[in-house]
């Protein structure tokens, strides 16, 4: 996003901001304000840092459907798909959607 920034500062943030989405179950939102204070202390546009944040996020869900559509293209090949992992799948699912 055309951001010029120390990477050292980055990765303190985004454990701050993993830490957050850990300790509240927020869907991987609550980290978003650590993101956006931090882009307000610095004198940064705070709209920029939201829009990463929910681009990371996009990203973040959709790497997980991939795994998620590998898993499940995994246990159809080997035959071993039961109603116990077409459930959790939806499950899953649901809640990325």
């Amino acid at each position: 996003m055309d951001v010029d920034e120390d990477y050292y500062h980055l990765i303190l943030v985004s454990t701050a901001a993993n830490f957050i989405n850990v300790v509240a179950p927020s869907g991987g939102v609550g980290g978003v304000a650590v993101f956006i204070d931090d882009a307000n202390k610095r004198d940064m546009p705070r709209g920029l840092a939201a829009a990463s944040a929910a681009l990371f996020l996009f990203l973040e869900y959709a790497a997980f459907l991939c795994m998620l559509g590998l898993g499940i293209w995994v246990l159809i090949r080997r035959n071993d798909l039961g109603l116990a992992e077409i459930s959790a799948s939806v499950i899953m699912l649901g809640i990325v959607l």
